[in-house]
């Protein structure tokens, strides 16, 4: 399958999806040091990983290819708007990956009630997952 890591940090969400046999995956971050780190990593252990330094709000970034999984883990200082308008974004410079599932980490007091597309929520501490269709 085909990943996209969005706010990838440390490459760790990217690396486990390799782990697992993803196909091909995309980590993209702000900070260059992330990305940086992640191309090293990839590069020293044979994984098919394409890390891009980009940010997702601001660049006119889009892909090609269909998405199969789209995980995305913003800074936990972002207000819930940010969320929202993330999944707006998302359904523009994704266009090819519509019906893909979108996983969504975020603190537990943002919620999603009103989006029509979430599968499933689920909390672990004070951290949640939301899993949306996009």
């Amino acid at each position: 399958i085909n990943i996209l890591d969005l706010f990838s940090g440390t490459g760790a969400i990217s690396f486990e999806f390799s782990s697992r046999g993803a196909k091909t995956i995309y980590s993209i971050d702000k900070n260059y040091n992330s990305i940086k780190f992640i191309k090293s990593f990839s590069i020293e252990n044979n994984l098919n990983i394409k890390a891009i330094k980009a940010n997702i709000f601001k660049s006119k970034l889009q892909f090609d290819i269909k998405f199969d999984i789209i995980f995305a883990d913003p800074p936990y200082s972002y207000k819930e708007e940010y969320y929202h308008e993330l999944i707006s974004i998302l359904k523009v410079k994704l266009y090819n990956s519509k019906g893909s599932l979108l996983i969504l980490e975020h603190p537990e007091t943002i919620t999603f009630r009103k989006d029509k597309n979430v599968l499933e929520k689920r909390k672990y501490g004070g951290c949640s997952f939301t899993f949306l269709i996009l």
